[in-house]
């Protein structure tokens, strides 16, 4: 998909991947075998779930410097390690019932526009599929997803560098399709929001 720009994903090659969801205009490279000096060639850096995080740890400057050229990074999962600039680490859902992992969407949200929120709670009759943690945003952060009793699972930061940052406690986002559920459309959504996302980063 040309007018993206090149959207690199840092494939993390184990069993839990294999069967990854990945849309066909991103570039998808194994994590070890990549040059984190090639970042320049790329607008978008996706990271999901099941990565290895000790080695972006070891690249956090290389993403810096990436998000500082005013691109986006997109961050899908459960942050341990440091290396998303303005980022907390994710912090595990205190559970006393399933309902805690009822979600919320915000009104202005164009990622989750025109999708159910009970969609995204439930898959298959079973809650926390979306998310199981949050984290702690920016002060500055717009706020997409939160769960109903408090906690923020997606959010989006334009102000901690010269770039975005899109921070998302669950699965990758790009993944969400095929499955005859409002969610099917974040898939569509996300993507119309890096390409407006990198238009408006072009004129900053």
């Amino acid at each position: 998909m040309s007018e993206f720009n090149k959207i690199i994903q840092l494939y993390p090659n184990n069993a839990f991947a294999i069967n990854q969801v990945v849309a066909p205009f991103i570039d998808l490279v194994d994590q070890y075998a990549f040059d984190f000096n090639d970042l320049s060639h790329y607008q978008v850096l996706l990271i999901t779930e099941f990565v290895d995080q000790e080695l972006l740890f070891k690249h956090k400057e290389a993403i810096s410097q990436f998000l500082d050229e005013k691109k986006i990074v997109i961050y899908c999962g459960q942050l341990f390690r440091d290396f998303i600039p303005g980022a907390t680490l994710f912090m595990p859902k205190r559970l006393i019932s399933y309902h805690d992992y009822e979600i919320k969407i915000a009104t202005n949200s164009s990622i989750f526009k025109g999708v159910k929120a009970d969609d995204l709670t439930y898959n298959k009759g079973v809650a926390g599929f979306n998310a199981r943690g949050w984290y702690l945003p920016p002060k500055h952060a717009e706020i997409s997803l939160t769960f109903k009793t408090g906690g923020v699972i997606s959010y989006i930061d334009r102000e901690t560098t010269k770039g975005t940052i899109l921070v998302h406690a669950g699965r990758q986002l790009f993944g969400y399709k095929n499955q005859d559920k409002s969610t099917d459309v974040i898939s569509v959504n996300v993507a119309k929001w890096v390409e407006d996302e990198l238009t408006r980063l072009e004129g900053k």
